[in-house]
C-alpha cells in the first residue's frame, strides 16, 4: 500500500493487510466482504471500526508477521531466526487472516491494529496523541483514499476474462461506531483512550491496571461501554 495514503488498486476485502502511515505506525487493516443486503451495491458504505491496541512483546518482525503469522506457518519458516509465531497471533487480525473469526466481527467490522514497531516493547509506552493521530490517519485519510473490491468479484472477473474490472465501492466510518480492543496492556491503553469520549465502548482483555482509576476518567467513561474478562493464564 502507498505510504502517502492516496489511492491506487483497489483493497482487496475479507484480507488482513498491512498498511502504514507515513508519520507514524505501520499496522494490519481489514475490510469486511460487501454486504447482500445493501439496496445499491455500488453505494458508499457507512461501516462501525474496532481498533486493536496489543500488548507487550518482543516485535522482531514486521506488523503482518507478528499479527497473522501462526505456529504452523512459522514452523515452516526457511529461516531458523524466524521460526517463532508473531507475537499477537491470539488478537482479532489473527483469528481473521486465519478464517476462524466469529461473522459477527468478520461480515461487519472494519479492524485495524498499529503495531508499536520492530525492537520496541509495547503500545503503552508510546504518546496517546500518536495512537489518536494514527487513527485519524486511517478513519479520515486511508479509508477515504481507497476503494475496496471483493475477492469473489476478483476470481469471478478473472475466470469469464471479463472485458471490465469489477466495479470498487467506497467505505466509510461511523463516527458514532467506533470501539476498542486491548489486551494487556494494550487493555490498560484502552481505558484510557477511553476517557477522551471518542469510542462508544471498550473490550477489555487480561486487563492489568490493578487499583482505582481516578474520579475525573471514572466521569469520562460514563456511559461507555466496557467488557472487561481475565483469561484461563491469568494471575488473578
Amino acid at each position: 500500500d502507498d505510504d502517502d495514503g492516496s489511492s491506487t488498486a483497489p483493497i482487496v476485502r475479507g484480507e488482513v493487510i498491512e498498511i502504514r502511515d507515513p508519520n507514524g505506525y505501520s499496522a494490519v487493516a481489514y475490510i469486511p466482504p460487501s454486504s447482500d443486503r445493501r439496496p445499491d451495491p455500488s453505494a458508499i458504505e457507512t461501516l462501525p471500526l474496532l481498533l486493536v491496541l496489543h500488548g507487550a512483546g518482543r516485535n522482531r518482525h514486521s506488523a503482518l508477521y507478528e499479527f497473522t503469522q501462526g505456529p504452523a506457518a512459522a514452523s515452516s519458516s526457511l529461516d531458523d531466526d524466524d521460526d517463532t509465531p508473531g507475537d499477537h497471533i491470539h488478537l482479532p487480525p489473527y483469528l481473521l487472516s486465519a478464517h476462524e473469526a466469529p461473522s459477527s466481527l468478520s461480515d461487519n467490522f472494519v479492524v485495524v491494529a498499529p503495531y508499536v514497531g520492530k525492537d520496541k516493547r509495547s503500545l503503552y509506552d508510546d504518546p496517546r496523541a500518536d495512537i489518536l493521530s494514527f487513527l485519524a490517519w486511517f478513519c479520515d485519510r486511508w479509508i477515504e483514499h481507497h476503494t475496496f473490491v471483493d475477492i469473489v468479484d476478483i476470481d469471478i472477473a478473472d475466470s469469464v476474462a471479463a472485458a471490465t474490472p469489477p466495479r470498487p465501492t467506497g467505505i466509510r466510518l461511523s463516527p458514532r461506531k467506533r470501539y476498542l480492543f486491548g489486551f494487556s496492556e494494550g487493555a490498560t491503553l484502552a481505558v484510557e483512550l477511553a476517557t477522551t469520549r471518542r469510542f462508544r465502548g471498550a473490550i477489555l482483555a487480561s486487563y492489568g491496571f490493578r487499583g482505582r482509576l481516578p474520579r475525573l476518567a471514572l466521569e469520562r467513561l460514563r456511559g461507555v461501554a466496557v467488557w472487561a474478562f481475565h483469561s484461563k493464564g491469568d494471575d488473578v
